[in-house]
């Protein structure tokens, strides 16, 4: 199972780690272009809104394994380990059911994207594939919260 976790976080990182260097890229095309060939990159703003989407639901499973999202500790130092543990629990639980509920939302919305046949802008890049991708990435992420609630300790 270890050797799951950590190569479905080894393939989100790399994965996000590649869009954000193509979103680099972007823009630095679109900049370079705009400012010496009086030329800006066409739908570069609309590709660098889909890539980023992209990126932050890629990472955010391996962030919550990591546990490295924000969060503030006002209390971890007043409660004794056990409740600190208890809290933790309780806290992965809403946060993994407020994941799942993103993702079953975010699933039917991308649903709704495929009947309209929505775009982005001028790229004409559609709009679900990229719905359908948060929803399930939120979902995964959704059970990563659940799954940290109930291993043994933190």
């Amino acid at each position: 199972m270890q050797r799951l976790l950590t190569a479905a976080r080894w393939i989100g990182d790399a994965m996000a780690a590649l869009l954000l260097f193509l979103m680099m890229t972007v823009t630095f095309l679109d900049v370079s272009g705009r400012y010496l060939i009086d030329r800006p990159l066409a739908g570069s703003s609309e590709m660098e809104r889909y890539m980023l989407a992209l990126v932050i639901f890629l990472s955010l499973p391996s962030v919550t394994v990591l546990q490295n999202h924000i969060s503030i500790s006002i209390v971890d130092s007043i409660l004794p380990a056990r409740l600190n543990h208890m809290r933790e629990r309780i806290v992965n639980v809403f946060a993994g059911v407020a994941m799942l509920v993103v993702g079953y939302y975010m699933w039917r919305y991308a649903g709704v994207l495929v009947i309209n046949r929505d775009v982005i802008g001028a790229s004409l890049l559609p709009l679900a594939p990229a719905a359908f991708a948060v929803s399930a990435l939120s979902l995964v992420t959704g059970l990563t919260f659940l799954a940290m609630a109930w291993r043994k300790e933190p």
